[in-house]
């Protein structure tokens, strides 16, 4: 009998993790579904009850409001698991997108995590309402001795944020690290 070739780890996840995030991403990202998340309550601690989960912006603050947040890099990260969208983290990061997709009031996002991250396949569900930017950002950069590659995506929504001019001609990656030089 011939043995089964066994796949890498990582092949095998990325194969399959997308078929997952495709399938779960037409439930996650529903209209009804995303329709449900409006007026949302959880326990908060601050207040030892229920309270929305997404508050209106109050009319008082004129910034912006978004969501920032961190992948959990163990399931993108060559030094760990690289179990990508079969990982642990696939289904918090998809609730993520789902509250940023439902909150109209959100302008924009900002995700961090290693360079492992599938941001084609993890931030589709994005297109066309929100402008995508990927940074790679690194200690070295900034001169310290330090070899730790990340990517941050930047997520603005196209109908309340722009890129200015000067950035877009310049480029995203090189306008930031303009900043500190």
């Amino acid at each position: 009998a011939l043995a089964a070739k066994k796949e890498p780890r990582a092949i095998c996840a990325q194969r399959f993790g997308a078929a997952f995030f495709a399938h779960c991403a037409e439930f996650m990202f529903s209209p009804e579904r995303l329709q449900s998340l409006q007026g949302q309550e959880s326990f908060c601690y601050k207040h030892s009850r229920s309270c929305t989960a997404h508050p209106p912006k109050p009319a008082i603050f004129a910034g912006l409001h978004g969501l920032v947040a961190g992948v959990n890099c163990y399931d993108w990260s060559s030094m760990d698991s690289e179990s990508g969208w079969l990982g642990d983290s696939a289904q918090i990061f998809m609730q993520f997108l789902s509250e940023l997709l439902a909150n109209d009031t959100y302008q924009f996002g900002v995700l961090e995590c290693t360079t492992g991250f599938d941001e084609s396949m993890g931030l589709a569900p994005l297109q066309g309402q929100w402008e995508v930017v990927v940074l790679g950002i690194s200690p070295a950069m900034f001169g310290l001795p330090i070899n730790r590659d990340r990517k941050y995506m930047l997520l603005t929504k196209k109908s309340m944020l722009v890129w200015l001019p000067q950035v877009r001609q310049l480029g995203h990656q090189q306008a930031f690290e303009a900043v500190f030089r």
